[in-house]
């Protein structure tokens, strides 16, 4: 169209586009200029899933030229986002990310199918956990998760990055300022990470030399943290996701992997005889990392498993994080008076998991130490958890600025702790009563 067009007409162009493409049209049956726009919004698509636009035939830009040919595919892309139905957002979604999923399978191998189905949840983790490198001052390094990347899992992640996208779009036009804030990723999952890992190293200068990593997916600290030497750290977790990740580490250089490997679904396995195997003495203290595994696993199932767990190694502590409700629960995330959370954990997390909702347990510590007698050492929230770790000069700005984000929805309903074995053993007995079936069933979650 002419430099004059209305802005609507090239909105009417591209919804027309869209919606072709959204039922079944093919880029021939278009006019020429919807076939511009329909390239513009797969190329806008393709580098939402993180992957590169095609280079086409066309003469190398200037760089202004560059710029303004970026701007113009932004806002173009911008209004495709703010003015497209979100029922058609979400149908283009699902279709892109299943042809870019085909095309990333053909090039990282069809094993990657088995891999991503399986590690879901510690492909999602690893991602969130490189956001730490954004802080002002970091609490660990990222650099080992940034060698799992996979663009199969980006593919994945699609179907919940662009409705996001188009929700934020349409947010941003209807706020009539800026001054709402949007809470950064770190300040989250890089707090609970570095939590977990002083944890550890206080258990380790504290003289325990067994450590256990359950459901340890791409969790790396056999590698980042240092330990005292005569210390087993063992990780348990599916065999094809531990593989990926020792093949990936090798790739760069790093192995062998010094870490004890035991491959299956904790709850599947005779998770003593095999930790007996690798060399861990039940007699003495062991350290068991649970991280990012109970809101995964029907509450039932997870108390049974840490009952059995406390039974069978009476000098262990184990330490874990949970989601209560409203977050979590087997029929979906119920109103937790927070819209956004809601919207966000509902797209996200079905997204992730093919349509399937994760979050099935809620964990109620109160009937879980009723059952199993144990000891709680410590029971933090999430917001004690970043006072901790990062400090009050640093944390108390942050957790005012954030408020609302740790009165209610999703990081209101996520708590830490530590346990160890009660006094007379109960937890064996209570684990009997929680369901029995010690260590069967599907897998953990994953770190």
């Amino acid at each position: 169209g002419s430099r004059r067009a209305r802005p609507g007409v090239w909105q009417a162009r591209m919804l027309c586009v869209a919606v072709r493409l959204g039922s079944g049209g093919r880029c021939g049956r278009l006019a020429p200029t919807e076939r511009l726009t329909a390239g513009f919004v797969r190329r806008c698509l393709a580098s939402v899933a993180r992957r590169g636009p095609r280079c086409g035939r066309r003469p190398p830009l200037g760089q202004l030229q560059q710029r303004r040919a970026l701007h113009l595919q932004a806002e173009l892309f911008r209004l495709f986002l703010r003015f497209s139905p979100m029922r058609l957002i979400h149908a283009l979604a699902a279709r892109e990310a299943s042809r870019l999923r085909e095309v990333a399978l053909a090039e990282e191998g069809a094993g990657m199918a088995e891999v991503t189905a399986l590690g879901r949840t510690a492909f999602l983790a690893s991602n969130a956990r490189r956001a730490e490198a954004q802080a002002p001052e970091p609490l660990y390094s990222a650099d080992l998760d940034m060698l799992f990347e996979s663009r199969v899992f980006a593919a994945t992640l699609l179907r919940a990055r662009l409705p996001m996208l188009a929700i934020a779009a349409r947010e941003q036009a209807a706020a009539k300022d800026g001054s709402a804030e949007e809470m950064p990723a770190w300040l989250g999952i890089g707090s609970s990470t570095a939590f977990f890992d002083d944890r550890l190293r206080r258990a380790l200068a504290e003289g325990t030399r067994q450590v256990v990593c359950l459901g340890s997916g791409f969790d790396c600290r056999a590698m980042r943290l240092e330990r005292p030497d005569g210390t087993l750290f063992v990780e348990v977790d599916e065999g094809p996701l531990l593989d990926f990740k020792m093949q990936r580490l090798a790739d760069v250089g790093h192995g062998p992997y010094p870490a004890g490997i035991v491959r299956g679904s904790y709850l599947g396995l005779d998770l003593l005889d095999e930790l007996v195997k690798v060399g861990v003495d039940p007699k003495e203290p062991v350290f068991f990392l649970w991280e990012a595994n109970t809101m995964y696993l029907p509450p039932e199932r997870a108390r049974s498993f840490l009952g059995a767990l406390l039974r069978d190694f009476p000098r262990c502590e184990v330490i874990f994080d949970y989601f209560t409700e409203p977050v979590a629960g087997p029929g979906g995330p119920k109103k937790t008076g927070c819209a956004e959370t809601d919207r966000d954990l509902e797209i996200l997390v079905r997204a992730v998991g093919d349509g399937e909702w994760l979050l099935i347990g809620p964990w109620d510590s109160e009937l879980a130490q009723r059952e199993l007698g144990f000891e709680v050492i410590e029971q933090l929230s999430l917001r004690e958890v970043v006072r901790a770790v990062r400090g009050e000069a640093v944390a108390a700005p942050l957790l005012q600025r954030h408020r609302r984000d740790f009165e209610v929805g999703l990081h209101a309903c996520q708590h830490f702790c530590r346990l160890r074995p009660g006094r007379g053993g109960s937890g064996g007995e209570s684990t009997e009563s929680a369901g029995g079936d010690d260590y069967r069933g599907g897998g953990g979650g994953g770190g």
